[in-house]
């Protein structure tokens, strides 16, 4: 696990396997970790009414993000949280993602938000 301090926040990045940077992800993992980073900087900032990072690093993450799902489409529909983000994400909001997970999932997010 990759330990960051943000502020107030001690975000614990989650991976599912056993890596430390993210150069080594491969591509679909790379897809899962921008989701993941996106489900959690958006309950941050909607659940917790704060920010972690700044407006213009969320939207480039988000845009690479939505640039992973046009170029890897297969692989978007076989990530990890294609369920809350759907074909038609945009980058343009995360405001119902966290809602929208079930309850494992949420449970991870809010072991990373600690």
């Amino acid at each position: 696990m990759i330990h960051t301090k943000v502020q107030n926040y001690n975000l614990i990045t989650y991976y599912p396997f056993e890596t430390t940077t993210i150069n080594n992800l491969s591509v679909q993992e790379y897809i899962d970790f921008l989701q993941r980073f996106i489900i959690v900087h958006s309950y941050i900032y909607y659940e917790k009414d704060d920010s972690a990072i700044s407006d213009r690093e969320y939207d480039t993450k988000a845009k690479e993000l939505v640039k992973y799902k046009n170029k890897y489409p297969d692989l978007w529909k076989s990530s990890m949280y294609y369920k809350q983000f759907g074909d038609d994400y945009n980058g343009a909001t995360g405001f119902t993602l966290f809602h929208d997970l079930d309850e494992r999932q949420k449970r991870i997010i809010l072991s990373i938000v600690k």
